[in-house]
């Protein structure tokens, strides 16, 4: 199947009401990937952005948050006022020196992971959970890294991960090149 035809079909799943009262799960999280062509990205975008603003403005009962994961990474970074140091850093020492120092600063790598609690601040109750940006802040955030975060915090939100690469059920091969680490508690959204 497409990225065309799979994103054609995301809004009659999203509607059904099982999906929406995440029922049919036997108690597992409402966690879900869309797996994508990485090549199909600016597609993936579009669709959402029309899908997001169909939904919102019309009656239903939930909404869609949309979470790019690179804006929340640079609000992290402008909050603790390291957004310049690290476009500096960056320069003098390179992406490796950079990236450590990213996840040290906002405790990517710990319990007090600053992005993950800036994501579950934006999520309300009737919100179903778009999380994109996947492919823009590698390496400094893994999905399933996210994921496993995110966990404890997001139980009653049916969550959308749309992944550039592709999730065969237990692992996720980013922009199907980077083999991932093992991931099975999500389910496929198609």
């Amino acid at each position: 199947m497409t990225t065309i035809e799979k994103l054609n079909l995301i809004e009659e799943r999203i509607k059904s009401p099982d999906f929406i009262k995440t029922l049919g799960l036997g108690n597992e999280i409402p966690f879900y990937i869309f797996d994508y062509n990485p090549q199909d990205e600016f597609q993936v975008r579009e669709h959402i952005k029309m899908l997001k603003q169909k939904i919102n403005n019309s009656n239903d009962d939930f909404k869609i948050k949309e979470i790019d994961l690179f804006d929340i990474l640079i609000d992290c970074l402008k909050e603790k006022g390291y957004l310049e140091r690290a476009i500096e850093l960056e320069k003098k020492y390179g992406s490796e020196k950079f990236v450590d120092t990213i996840k040290n600063s906002l405790g990517l790598k710990t319990e007090n992971n600053m992005m993950v609690k800036k994501i579950v601040e934006q999520v309300g109750p009737n919100d179903i959970i778009f999380i994109t940006g996947v492919g823009k802040i590698y390496p400094i955030m893994r999905a399933h890294k996210l994921l496993n975060n995110l966990f404890p915090f997001i139980t009653n939100n049916p969550l959308i991960l749309f992944f550039p690469g592709t999730y065969s059920g237990y692992g996720l091969d980013l922009f199907n090149e980077i083999k991932g680490d093992n991931y099975y508690r999500a389910f496929k959204l198609l």
